[in-house]
């Protein structure tokens, strides 16, 4: 069933609903044999004028990503199996609102990595352990990580530039 919410302040003013589609980026990239997912999702931030909470509306985001996630690598697989889907989830990974990304069922490299040294950075600077941002990788992609290559960049530059610091993560081709 489709989630209706105010789309702009105006719109609330106007009484004009519509569906919650992907408010703000997803984009897709494709190279050689990989496909690229760069997803921006709903923040934490709730307007007065949205009649929705972020997190339904984060959820209902989530759920178009993995759909298009899926029937985009699904009808590729011949031509490029492997993909990863990155960005700014807005939320914890344990987040009700990232069930549908979870259900993907990708790897997190990072997630691996600092687990493996007992550690749980954050990408969102101002506070700590708020891993917004991450890259999931396809099961026919992670056999191409560099070893040791999953970074989370920190520092006074980094922290400057953006309140999410930057992932990074090297494949091979």
């Amino acid at each position: 069933q489709p989630l209706y919410n105010y789309a702009s302040a105006d719109d609330a003013e106007a009484e004009s609903l519509s569906r919650v589609r992907l408010q703000r980026d997803v984009i897709e990239v494709q190279l050689e044999e990989l496909s690229v997912f760069g997803v921006h999702l709903k923040s934490r931030g709730n307007p007065p004028w949205q009649c929705l909470a972020q997190d339904q509306v984060r959820e209902a985001e989530a759920r178009a990503v993995a759909n298009l996630v899926q029937d985009r690598v699904q009808n590729q697989r011949a031509h490029s199996p492997r993909a990863l889907l990155m960005g700014d989830f807005n939320d914890l990974a344990s987040a009700d609102s990232l069930v549908p990304i979870n259900e993907l069922d990708w790897y997190d490299p990072h997630e691996a990595t600092y687990r493996a040294r007992g550690r749980n950075p954050s990408t969102y600077w101002p506070k700590r352990r708020m891993r917004l941002d991450r890259i999931l990788l396809s099961p026919e992609t992670v056999a191409s990580v560099c070893e040791g290559s999953a970074v989370i960049h920190s520092g006074l530059l980094y922290r400057r530039a953006s309140d999410h610091l930057p992932v990074t993560l090297d494949l091979q081709t």
